[in-house]
């Protein structure tokens, strides 16, 4: 490993390196994740027969996954799932055991379309459980760009994306009791006694994660807080130390990893661990997606199995949003909610290589799964990102379907039925309904269905944000507010702000400049516009007709 010698590792890390930063910035062109670089420079690497050291590259891959699971047990906040517990179960569980379902029983058909023999009941779940993840960077990167986090999809996109961490990480703890080992241990301990052993020590791991959240912890990163670079040691050597001391126990580190990330979620440092944490999570996860590249052979086998991925990430891609359209169903969530959780949803995640690649080296898959389950990523990956990018566009086109003007009139019914019974639930059972208000547009669409049919729609009624006043007297009719996206509002606060400064300099005008030009009038100054500026819906908008402090914020 001297510098500048045959065998050093800087030669090729640098080929890798500086390829994938060459693809990605063309990709970023596309809104391409750079998922596809990594296993793109990975897999010409090795078609070009460039002889790369993977050893040291596992390594710290190994790593990589192990601070991104403990960086996905940071995003889980217990408190806010337990008050959504009932919505996110439904949506989240139901999608997991869904799919799972579905693709276990696809693939009695899939895995001997590729030349697998041998279809035991382990690989067809674990088969499964790898198609049924959601890439996490394609769709918090989305939530995060369209600012979108604080709303009831975003929200329920983060729910399912921690219960399908949370099934990975089950998946991996019963994985290390399917692994191969010493055939006279595996005739003395049958698989469920293996299974359950396991099972125990996770339940133990929790418990003891419990006992340092509670008494431990807080005083601890307290200390550590006192500098960044302190907090950022003292995460990483709290993550990677407790993954140490499970490995010896004989249990699973990046399990521990992920609990650990839990344990310290609800800590005030959680913001700055993560900015800190993140270069060494991205180094090690690009290695591992590299190292993944290096080891997809282009031969006959993986020739054949295109098709397969092919087809494997187009049902992906169009089956999700009927499945999310049947839970939203049962969970009376909007149409225009359930659109978007099928639309950032529908792709096969980075998660599901990283378990399907665990499943090979358990041997409970083969190699070629893996090859197929690459090729079906990286095609929806492809496929899903470019319909973020015109996720609008599509619904203004398929709104007006008979299946989405169902799932609205079952919701607007839940609603209406709550406003008739002046029902005032309290903060937890409204949040586990999760009921959204209806938007104009919503009510609009209500109104003419229900003219269509000859029947009146029922007014709904909107209480005024009362800044904590328990009881308000004044009420609004929802439809008569004027609906203003997050968009508009935006262009009304540059205006807003050009105006103000017009302002201050027609204040800073000096006594003497005002003397050489009496006669000089100027435009009287309108902080708030002209009033004609319109909104959504064509009319014009007039500050006063908005109850209340401005406007009732949209989570759609």
């Amino acid at each position: 490993m001297g510098g500048g010698g045959e065998d050093s590792f800087i030669e090729p890390l640098g080929l890798l390196l500086g390829s994938t930063a060459l693809i990605a910035l063309l990709l970023s062109y596309a809104k391409q994740s750079t998922i596809i670089a990594f296993i793109a420079v990975g897999v010409a690497v090795n078609a070009m027969g460039v002889e790369v050291e993977t050893t040291t590259l596992g390594h710290i891959s190994e790593v990589g996954i192990l601070i991104l699971l403990f960086m996905a047990g940071l995003e889980v906040e217990l408190e806010a799932f337990l008050r959504k517990w009932k919505t996110v179960t439904i949506i989240g569980v139901g999608q997991i055991v869904c799919s799972t379902g579905f693709f276990a029983l696809a693939s009695l058909l899939v895995l001997p379309a590729i030349g697998v023999s041998d279809v035991t009941p382990a690989a067809a779940v674990y088969f499964g459980l790898c198609m049924c993840f959601s890439s996490t960077i394609l769709v918090l990167g989305y939530l995060k760009q369209s600012k979108s986090m604080g709303t009831v999809y975003g929200q329920l996109c983060l729910g399912t994306l921690v219960l399908q961490d949370a099934a990975s990480v089950l998946g991996i703890a019963v994985l290390e009791g399917l692994a191969p080992g010493d055939p006279d241990d595996s005739a003395s301990k049958p698989l469920y006694i293996t299974v359950l052993i396991l099972l125990a020590k996770l339940c133990l791991t929790i418990l003891i994660f419990v006992f340092l959240e509670r008494f431990v912890l807080q005083k601890m990163f307290n200390a550590f807080a006192r500098s960044l670079e302190l907090l950022y040691l003292g995460s990483l050597g709290y993550a990677t130390g407790m993954a140490a001391i499970a490995v010896t126990c004989g249990f699973s580190g990046e399990i521990t990893a992920f609990l650990a990330g839990v344990s310290i979620a609800q800590l005030p440092y959680k913001m700055h661990i993560e900015t800190k944490m993140e270069p060494i999570k991205s180094l090690g996860v690009a290695i591992f997606f590299l190292s993944l590249g290096l080891q997809l052979e282009v031969n006959q086998k993986m020739v054949e199995a295109l098709p397969i991925g092919f087809g494997l990430a187009i049902f992906t891609l169009f089956a999700t949003l009927p499945l999310f359209m049947g839970l939203g169903y049962l969970s009376k969530l909007k149409a225009h909610t359930v659109y978007m959780l099928g639309l950032l949803m529908n792709q096969i995640s980075e998660f599901s290589l990283i378990l399907c690649t665990l499943s090979v080296r358990a041997e409970v898959l083969e190699p070629i799964v893996l090859t197929v389950m690459t090729v079906a990523a990286v095609v929806s990956i492809v496929v899903s990102s470019i319909g973020h990018t015109f996720c609008d566009e599509i619904y203004q086109k398929i709104q007006r379907r008979p299946c989405l003007l169902r799932i609205d009139a079952h919701y607007r019914k839940e609603f209406a039925q709550q406003q008739q019974h002046n029902k005032e639930p309290d903060s937890q059972n409204d949040a586990d309904q999760f009921i959204e208000e209806p938007t104009d547009l919503e009510i609009s669409r209500g109104a003419d269905a229900a003219a269509n049919n000859g029947e009146h729609p029922p007014l709904l009624l909107r209480k005024c944000p009362s800044n904590g006043v328990t009881e308000v007297e004044e009420w609004a009719f929802e439809d008569q507010l004027i609906h203003r996206s997050k968009e508009n509002l935006e262009i009304d606060l540059k205006d807003t702000q050009k105006e103000l400064e017009t302002a201050r300099e027609l204040m800073a005008a000096t006594a003497d400049e005002k003397h050489l030009h009496p006669g000089k009038t100027k435009k009287p100054l309108q902080l708030y516009g002209d009033g004609s500026r319109k909104g959504l819906s064509g009319k014009k908008f007039n500050h006063q007709d908005v109850p209340c402090d401005g406007y009732n914020a949209r989570d759609d």
